[in-house]
């Protein structure tokens, strides 16, 4: 009897396990954030690659910002803003040195989405990012939420 009540407590157990990846797994795939909720037809169309250096501040809102290459570059202590905006290139954003970018409810496109190095860092927020994630580095990478990745 005893061997017996080992088996069932083994086999709740493992039943609650199961149940509990599956429940967990179902979670995960609803948990995905909404992403980008813009209007491309109302965005301001650039066509010069953003560099920012040095102690730099710069704010993009409302952009449609397509260039081949990298439409935005940043390193040394540069602050750039991502607002309701769509970039997208081979390597859409290129972070480095302490560069810091904050990105909010926009989209980043390209076969590289986004590429930090040395102590550069990212918060991205209710954005869709279509593209791989390059680190190398003391990088900081903050999700802040309701984002999409594919």
């Amino acid at each position: 009897m005893h061997t017996r009540m080992r088996v069932r407590i083994l086999a709740m157990a493992a039943t609650l396990a199961c149940g509990g990846a599956i429940a967990l797994g179902a979670q995960t795939a609803t948990t995905e954030g909404k992403g980008a909720q813009i209007d491309e037809t109302k965005l301001e169309t650039r066509t010069r690659a953003v560099a920012c250096a040095g102690n730099q501040n710069v704010t993009l809102d409302g952009v449609l910002l397509s260039i081949p290459d990298a439409p935005i570059q940043a390193v040394g202590n540069c602050k750039v803003t991502i607002k309701n905006s769509h970039v997208k290139g081979a390597a859409a954003l290129q972070l480095a040195g302490n560069s810091d970018v904050t990105i909010e409810n926009s989209l980043i496109e390209g076969a590289v989405a986004i590429q930090l190095t040395d102590n550069a860092g990212v918060s991205i927020k209710s954005s869709t990012i279509r593209g791989r994630i390059e680190k190398v580095g003391n990088v900081k990478f903050r999700d802040l939420g309701d984002n999409k990745w594919k």
